[in-house]
């Protein structure tokens, strides 16, 4: 068993989609699996580091358009340079209508990797560590958010509202975003009212703005399932009697058209397959 050390938003969902994963990956006797990139994930990567290169314009060498990509950039699918070239139209559409003219004087910090042992309302303490996209107004996480640019059909997804207006609860609109940018107010100190703001672009230079808050019940529900995550996982107390069974299927196992690296692993995964 290796220990796990803290919780990051993409560990969390992870275990809570599938806790087989999250043992398989992390705490099995299993050799190290890298997390593979689809080619969504990758093109997502690849805007974000040419907006934080724009937005740093060369005063920070770790946040040039080469560092980030070395950093974060892991995809090795022949459709690579593509994605690059894709990635980087993308960026030039984004400046040019206007839309980077809107935040970047309020940016604060980018890329910025944060831990911090969170105390719940129970008094249980969670370490976690999140990487933030950027930061806004010194304490308003910001991110970026691709969609639709592998699909025929390509809509926002519901809920966005006008550019900064806070009129809607983020977890209403994606349980994913809802979760990562709690997580991230969390790390930057935020212990109220919490605020989020993205731009989800696609194609066609389409930008929807989410900006909202968080409702207290969600929260509240999160630092439980953190705690009982954090039970389960941390140290050496892992127990496999303990994992909920995955129900396998292809949004599970074969997700944004990536197999899930756990697969070669995972009995329930392997019974799955021979009765199809």
């Amino acid at each position: 068993i290796k220990p796990i050390t803290y919780i990051s938003p993409s560990s969390f969902l992870i275990w809570k989609t599938c806790q087989m994963k999250t043992y398989l990956t992390r705490l099995a006797d299993n050799p190290f699996i890298p997390m593979k990139q689809s080619s969504a994930m990758a093109l997502g990567t690849i805007v974000d580091a040419g907006l934080k290169n724009h937005i740093n314009r060369g005063k920070d060498p770790r946040l040039t358009l080469t560092m980030l990509l070395k950093k974060h950039f892991n995809y090795t699918g022949d459709d690579r340079d593509k994605l690059l070239k894709q990635g980087e139209e993308i960026v030039k559409g984004y400046i040019q209508f206007g839309y980077m003219g809107k935040i970047i004087d309020r940016v604060s910090a980018l890329d910025l990797q944060l831990f911090k042992y969170h105390k719940t309302r129970n008094g249980h303490v969670i370490p976690i560590l999140g990487i933030i996209d950027a930061v806004i107004d010194f304490n308003t996480p910001f991110d970026w958010k691709t969609k639709g640019f592998f699909s025929n059909q390509a809509s926002f997804t519901p809920g966005y509202t006008g550019h900064m207006s806070y009129e809607s609860s983020l977890n209403k609109v994606s349980y994913e975003w809802a979760v990562q940018m709690l997580m991230y107010s969390w790390l930057l100190g935020n212990v109220k009212d919490h605020k989020f703001a993205m731009d989800q672009i696609l194609p066609n230079n389409r930008v929807a703005s989410f900006a909202s808050t968080i409702d207290e019940d969600f929260e509240i529900q999160l630092e439980l399932d953190l705690e009982q995550m954090w039970e389960q996982i941390h140290g050496r107390n892992y127990r496999f009697a303990y994992i909920d069974k995955p129900e396998p299927s292809m949004n599970l196992c074969n997700k944004y058209g990536t197999l899930c690296e756990a697969a070669a692993y995972c009995d329930e995964f392997k019974i799955w397959m021979e009765k199809k």
